[in-house]
């Protein structure tokens, strides 16, 4: 019978293993591993971890990125449940304020009779320029938009003047010349809308304007101002919708040689040739502009002062 300790064979006494060896660092380990390698097999070598590891940070980088995104979305959702469940409005963007005007700068081309169009960079046309707030604490994104017309439909021509010359500008939100007309040719049959995509961010607890550009297919040498009384929706991606409206626009009319036009702070309306013309057309822009709640353009607003200011049907009127 045996009398050793009843340990195994390299056993110390007392039945317990040596600690193992202290594990090498990874850098050391790389480099034991890649001992005697030359300098382009070095270079190859440096040049794959360093890829591995940009390409380990952008995961990283990526991952954080979609859960702030995703933590976002998520404050904002719970927000807009709380505030339901309190029978209370959902927080979101707000719309507060409208202006419009004619401003220039806009692409288009001219072209006179069938010859070919040419290229212009500097047309006059509707500029909407909407207030939109954010009261959340989480950005709010805006993806689309929609004007929904009241009335649509272009000024009666007083004077009979005419040519080839025709002008097309490129709004985001374009009439269409095949717009559906009553009896005279030149009202709209409304309402119609018009839509179209958008992605403005508008950053928490901040206010950012909107511009929209307004506007029909062409306009001709001889045609009386466009005009439009519209309705707008701003679409939320929460679903919050907030609109504004109505608005009354009337765009520059036939250039600059036109008889009836924008002219500074105010029109410029040669004698009608037409009898009428002019008091029918005041009807209209006075009818317009007593539309509840409305925000009249500074043009739309100039030619309402204009054509009152006018003894409208006097003889001074007429050639």
């Amino acid at each position: 019978m045996s009398h050793g300790s009843g340990g195994g064979a390299g056993t110390p006494r007392g039945g317990r293993r040596p600690p193992a060896p202290p594990r090498r660092p990874l850098a050391r380990r790389l480099l034991d591993a890649h001992r005697g390698r030359g300098l382009a097999d070095w270079g190859i070598l440096v040049g794959m971890y360093s890829t591995l590891i940009l390409g380990v940070l952008a995961v990283l980088m990526n991952m954080r990125a979609v859960s702030m995104s995703e933590e976002a979305d998520r404050r904002a959702e719970e927000a807009h449940r709380i505030e339901e469940e309190d029978g209370r409005p959902r927080t979101g963007p707000e719309a507060v304020e409208v202006t419009a005007a004619l401003r220039g700068g806009l692409a288009g081309t001219s072209a006179r009779g069938h010859g070919s169009p040419v290229p212009e960079d500097d047309l006059r046309g509707v500029h909407v320029e909407v207030t939109v707030r954010n009261p959340a604490a989480v950005p709010a994104v805006l993806s689309r938009a929609t004007l929904t017309f009241r009335r649509s439909g272009h000024l009666e021509p007083c004077h009979r003047r005419g040519g080839g010359l025709v002008w097309r500008v490129r709004y985001a939100f374009t009439v269409p010349d095949d717009r559906p007309t009553a009896g005279d040719g030149r009202t709209h049959t409304t309402p119609f809308s018009l839509s179209a995509a958008l992605s403005r961010r508008i950053p928490p607890k901040s206010h950012e304007k909107v511009t929209l550009t307004v506007g029909p297919e062409s306009a001709r040498e001889g045609d009386g101002p466009w005009y439009g009384v519209f309705d707008l929706v701003l679409k939320h991606e929460g679903r919050k919708e907030p609109g504004i409206g109505p608005v009354a626009v009337i765009d520059a009319g036939a250039g600059a040689g036109s008889a009836f036009r924008p002219d500074g702070e105010g029109w410029y309306i040669e004698p009608e040739d037409v009898a009428g013309c002019t008091a029918r057309n005041a009807a209209l822009v006075a009818e317009v502009m007593r539309t509840p709640g409305l925000t009249a353009s500074e043009e739309f607003a100039a030619l309402d002062r204009e054509l009152k200011r006018r003894r409208v049907g006097s003889p001074a009127d007429h050639h």
